[in-house]
């Protein structure tokens, strides 16, 4: 039986420590500032480059580009990169582009650099995501979330913890299923 009227006992899960987790954070809340920062000064930016506001659009979402063809090619080369270096090194690389924006000449230069940011951009994301999905067990992403104390009665097993046999059974029943 749980005492409820006794003090918590906190166990600390298995997986990042806090100076980790908060590094990770100041991490992805840069490059997120970094991707949309431009996004506040669209009106600005397109009276300096003396065009229309699509135009400035377009250009300052061009990282988008820039970041779908470097998350598949993370997806490709990741397995054989060391994370952290890999992801500093991103990271460095990423400082190059955002400096440069401040100098761009015209509106093409600005978009390319975009472009070459969004490389950068998703390569750190999707070496970090790699990073903690090597570093973290599953169960700690669900510790917060969970709504019982570690000794607690355990809901019943669903279909997927209950092994490859129950597993086979559910699919059968639901491929009979119209739905």
């Amino acid at each position: 039986m749980i005492d409820i009227a006794g003090p918590a006992q906190i166990t600390r899960p298995p997986g990042l420590s806090l100076q980790q987790s908060l590094l990770i954070a100041v991490i992805g809340f840069l490059t997120l500032v970094d991707l949309f920062a431009t996004q506040a000064i669209l009106p600005s930016l397109a009276e300096i480059y003396g065009v229309a506001p699509a135009r400035i659009g377009l250009a300052a979402n061009a990282s988008t580009l820039g970041m779908a063809i470097s998350g598949l090619a993370m997806g490709v080369v990741s397995a054989r990169l060391e994370r952290k270096r890999a992801i500093a090194f991103s990271l460095f690389c990423l400082s190059f582009p955002t400096a440069l924006l401040a100098f761009a000449p015209d509106l093409s230069v600005f978009a390319i650099l975009r472009v070459v940011q969004g490389l950068f951009m998703a390569a750190a994301f999707t070496l970090t995501l790699a990073h903690l999905a090597e570093r973290c067990a599953v169960r700690t992403a669900t510790i917060p979330i969970r709504g019982y104390p570690p000794e607690a009665p355990r809901p019943a097993p669903d279909a997927c913890s209950a092994g490859p046999e129950r597993v086979r059974r559910v699919c059968r029943s639901k491929a009979k299923s119209p739905w």
